[in-house]
């Protein structure tokens, strides 16, 4: 870790973002973080498990780019990581579906929500369409995948991603996440837009002009969201919220705020559900929370929640 605390904190982040790291990871580790912020972050690739393994795709990419180690990721069990920046856009194997570029933190969550084939799932938040085609993948294409968004631009994004990774069961809609649902999920995925300061190794701008206001802004639009997909879930459904956010007012303190009203739900611990290898990252709390760091993931918090099933009634 850098010896010289402060010389980093230097740089184009708000003062406000700056103490509120110091606040919550002290002076060397906020100076160690923000010298992670802004610098290059790995190449990695999620691979189509409809289409084969991941070791049958290593196979062939190492054939293809002798110059360039790809190996396996410990986090996620679709993921590998190319040893060096290269661009993946026009290999054939990426036009043809065999696989995605995407951070393996962002992995993580539609793996914590376990989707099952023949269920009906929803993402709430679905952006390019990265989960919700990593859903349909993990469903072997069988069930629905319901991916919202509010961008018209983002459903032409999306349903171009799923021509080419050949999944038809995304169905995409323009949908505001904070109006009224009235169809019913077996599990719901929330990975939201946040500060994103998560990722800021990627645009450390993103710092710039975040202050406390703009974070309850964000903080209380998530907490709209997850009220709404609430009541939509099925008894004993699932549901994963997932943000690429350091700072508790987006992560835990959401969540209690949320279970306050809703509770007929419970934490489950994700030590129980994701690889061996994120154990460390798990909290107490059954949080996973990740930093970003040289050459490893995104940050990232992601919880997953179950609701109780309905008692049966004797009759």
């Amino acid at each position: 870790m850098a010896s010289q605390p402060g010389s980093a904190l230097k740089k184009s982040y708000s003062t406000w973002f700056i103490e509120r790291l110091k606040e919550l990871f002290g002076e060397e580790e906020a100076h160690f973080l923000c010298e992670v912020y802004g610098g290059e972050r790995p190449i990695t690739i999620r691979v189509n498990a409809v289409n084969g393994t991941r070791e049958e795709l290593r196979k062939k990419l190492q054939e293809k780019f002798r110059n360039i180690e790809f190996r396996a990721s410990q986090f996620s069990p679709h993921a590998l990581i190319a040893s060096q920046p290269i661009t993946l856009n026009e290999d054939p194997l990426y036009r043809e579906g065999d696989y995605s570029l995407e951070d393996e933190s962002h992995q993580l969550a539609p793996l914590a929500l376990q989707p099952k084939q023949g269920e009906v799932i929803v993402d709430v938040a679905a952006g390019k369409g990265e989960r919700a085609t990593h859903l349909a993948e993990l469903m072997r294409n069988v069930g629905a995948v319901h991916a919202w968004t509010q961008s018209p631009e983002e459903i032409e994004e999306i349903q171009s991603e799923v021509s080419r990774l050949g999944l038809g069961i995304v169905k995409t809609r323009l949908k505001d996440p904070t109006r009224m649902v009235r169809q019913k999920f077996d599990a719901a995925l929330a990975y939201l837009p946040s500060s994103e300061t998560g990722k800021i190794r990627r645009d450390p701008s993103i710092a710039e002009h975040l202050n406390p206001d703009r974070l309850q802004n964000l903080a209380d639009w998530q907490l709209a969201v997850l009220h709404r997909i609430a009541p939509a879930l099925k008894s004993g459904g699932r549901l994963v919220y997932a943000v690429s956010s350091l700072l508790p007012e987006e992560g835990e303190d959401l969540i209690f705020r949320f279970l306050k009203t809703f509770k007929m739900f419970g934490i489950e611990d994700l030590r129980e559900i994701l690889p061996p290898a994120c154990y460390s990252f798990v909290n107490d709390q059954g949080f996973f929370k990740s930093l970003p760091e040289p050459g490893s993931m995104d940050g990232i918090f992601i919880a997953r929640l179950s609701k109780a099933a309905a008692k049966e009634t004797k009759g």
